[in-house]
């Protein structure tokens, strides 16, 4: 796993709304976004232009529809 991985997640996060992160029990899914986190946290700390404090929610998606796990247009109104 390691740093590349972080620094891809990184990478997809610059470029993308909302991210997921898949993978096997011991792929270091968990591992790759919390150094993430962290890192953020410190450079804001450390007064970095570019960087916010990182605050996480984890959710089961299991007990949300997938309208309210990833958004729907509504076609009366026109906003997603």
């Amino acid at each position: 796993m390691g740093i590349l991985k972080i620094i891809q997640t990184y990478e997809v996060k610059l470029t993308r709304h909302g991210n997921m992160l898949v993978g096997g029990s011991f792929s270091g899914k968990s591992t790759a976004w919390k150094v993430l986190k962290d890192a953020h946290s410190l450079l804001k700390q450390e007064e970095v232009a570019g960087f916010e404090k990182v605050k996480t929610w984890t959710i089961n998606p299991k007990s949300l529809s997938d309208a309210e796990l990833y958004g729907q247009y509504d076609l009366s109104t026109g906003e997603w």
